[in-house]
């Protein structure tokens, strides 16, 4: 089992990825387009050969993509959410605190914990002082 697995590598998910496995992490990889796997691949990732297996190979799964609608379409499928129970899913994606809030509750829903995250850095700065990330755990919306 691998320590964390990143959905999504393009120039953010892909800067996350390299500086993961460059610091000794144990990182699988996935994206929809599998040949954005390869570079990371070269440097010691471990490939997924689709969405479940990226779920199935690690406790923590963080989420680099466009938006949450897409993110659902990834994880809200029959044959993936059971993949999710016992993952802490860790979500960079662009968003609004609402969409935050009803996706922790989706997450909880299906056995798993999230965390919503974001990144002040540029892809170029990830990886350095530079960068600072944040997370924290995102809960329903009350007003």
């Amino acid at each position: 089992m691998s320590e964390i697995s990143i959905i999504g590598l393009g120039a953010m998910g892909g800067a996350i990825a390299r500086a993961l496995v460059k610091a000794g992490y144990e990182v699988t990889v996935w994206n929809r387009s599998p040949e954005k796997m390869e570079p990371v691949i070269a440097l010691g990732a471990i490939g997924a050969a689709d969405i479940s297996a990226a779920l199935q190979a690690s406790p923590r799964i963080l989420i680099c993509i466009a938006d949450y609608k897409a993110t659902s379409m990834l994880l809200d499928q029959p044959g993936v959410t059971p993949h999710l129970e016992g993952r802490t899913i860790i979500q960079f994606t662009t968003g609004t605190p609402k969409e935050a809030g009803d996706y922790s509750t989706w997450a909880r829903k299906h056995g798993g914990s999230y965390l919503d995250g974001a990144i002040m850095a540029n892809p170029g700065d990830i990886g350095s002082t530079d960068a600072q990330i944040l997370a924290y755990r995102a809960g329903p919306l009350v007003m």
